[in-house]
């Protein structure tokens, strides 16, 4: 068990590694436009989280779908 805690402190080099940011789809805009599009680990947890967020708040509105009048 501490043989495999102390290559796990091993492998970690600096601890700024862990922020890292990945890219996982860029698009490069043509030769006029200098844009770059792409999608980062960060814009996906975001992503998730937001959506994640936004589907919590309308599932715990109390809508009446029918009325009782």
């Amino acid at each position: 068990m501490n043989n495999k805690i102390i290559l796990f402190i091993h492998d970690i080099i600096s601890p700024l590694d862990q922020f890292s940011v990945l890219k996982y789809i860029s698009i490069d805009a043509g030769i006029s436009f200098d844009i770059n599009i792409s999608l980062t680990n960060i814009t996906f947890y975001l992503t998730v989280g937001g959506f994640f967020g936004i589907t919590l708040h309308l599932l715990a509105q109390n809508y009446k779908v029918i009325s009782n009048a």
